[in-house]
Parts: structure tokens; sequence; C-alpha cells
């Protein structure tokens, strides 16, 4: 047995990743992954590079970073001929997974503590917005109904007639009332146009009279 070769998936547990992660980083360090026997297999400094690189990630550096720093700095680190990782190498990954997990739902939190309180607002603007409209739905109810009393009083003045008292003649105490005059009969008409013309004639022949008997 090749002794300067480890399988992939020890690599993975010592480096504390998963192996699908293992291989994709042993892809950016240009590390070889063999097969034999149906198990893929990375030479010994290419799993101490995992750990490496798994390590600078738990820093703070993204695995662009790590890789770049690892292919520019030879690895220097011995090999181990036991693959059993420590304790603290198996503990370090969890405490940094949790870390992120931690910190991943204090983000959540944080982003769900924001939007409560945009809602919020938004809930207490709605509430003063209807307050305000029920306020000028009252004022106007009291104009609408002073307006209709106004057009009440209104048509009740177009409507009303005074009452006419009928108008009684009254005789004046020292005149005596005058007798009801009757309607011209025929016989009235012709008697009174009778005496109009002889008033008129008599009117014209008056100049005539006198020669007629001076002479």
């Amino acid at each position: 047995m090749n002794t300067d070769y480890i399988a992939l998936p020890d690599a993975a547990k010592n480096a504390g990743i998963t192996v699908d992660k293992a291989r994709h980083w042993a892809n950016q360090l240009g590390v070889e992954i063999t097969k034999a026997s149906r198990v893929r297999r990375i030479s010994a400094t290419g799993g101490q590079q995992l750990a490496s690189m798994a390590a600078l990630v738990s820093g703070g550096r993204s695995p662009q970073e790590a890789a770049a720093i690892l292919l520019a700095t030879p690895c220097t680190i011995p090999v181990q001929s036991d693959p059993t990782p420590s304790l603290d190498t198996a503990i370090d990954p969890i405490l940094s997974g949790q870390s992120d997990i931690q910190q991943a739902v204090l983000a959540i939190a944080e982003s769900f503590r924001t939007e409560v309180l945009t809602v919020r607002g938004e809930v207490v603007a709605v509430r003063e917005e209807v307050a305000r409209l029920a306020t000028d739905n009252l004022v106007l109810a009291k104009q609408n109904q002073r307006l209709l009393e106004e057009i009440q009083s209104l048509r009740k003045c177009l409507d009303y007639k005074p009452a006419v008292a009928p108008v009684i003649p009254v005789a004046h105490p020292m005149v005596p009332a005058a007798p009801p005059r009757s309607a011209p009969t025929w016989a009235s008409s012709f008697h009174q146009a009778v005496v109009e013309t002889q008033e008129w004639m008599r009117g014209v022949l008056a100049p005539f009279m006198g020669v007629f008997r001076r002479g």
C-alpha cells in the first residue's frame, strides 16, 4: 500500500469539510485526484493543503483567497502517518460551523426585526389616516345636515301663502250709501242719446236764434 496517498473521504474528514467541498478545493489547489478500487485518493501533501485551506477559511478568508495563499506558499507541514484527527481538529470546524449558523440566525433576526418595525410604522400611518378620514367624514355629515335644514327652511318660505281677508265696503257715517246702480236698458240708453243730441243742437243753433229775433 502506498503511504504517500490518502483516501479523499479521510482527507475531507481530517480537514473538517465534506467530500464534495474537498474535491472542489483540490481542483482549486491543483491537487491530483486518483482513483483506485473505486476509492478516490489524493497525495498526503494535498490532504495537508486541504486542512490548511479549511483553517484559512475558518479564519475569515474566502476559498479563492485561501487557495491563492497556499499556491503562493510551499507546503511545509509534515505528513502525519496517523490519519486520525485530534480532538481540537475535530471540534474547531464544529465550533466554526456553529458560529456561522449563529451569525446567520442573528442576521435573519435583525432583518425580521427591521421588517417588523417597518410594517408597524406603516400600520400606525394607516391608523392615523383612518382616524383623519373619520373626523373629516363627521364634519361633512354635520355640514350636510345643516344644508338640509336650510333647504327645508327655504322651501317652507317659498310655500307660505298668507291668508287674505275679504274687503268689506264700509259706508261713511255722514254720507248715505249710494243705491246700487242697475245695468242700463235699451230705452234708457236711447233717451240719454236723444237728450245729448238736443243739447248739441241748441249749442249749434244758439247764435242764429238771436239774428232771427232782431229781424
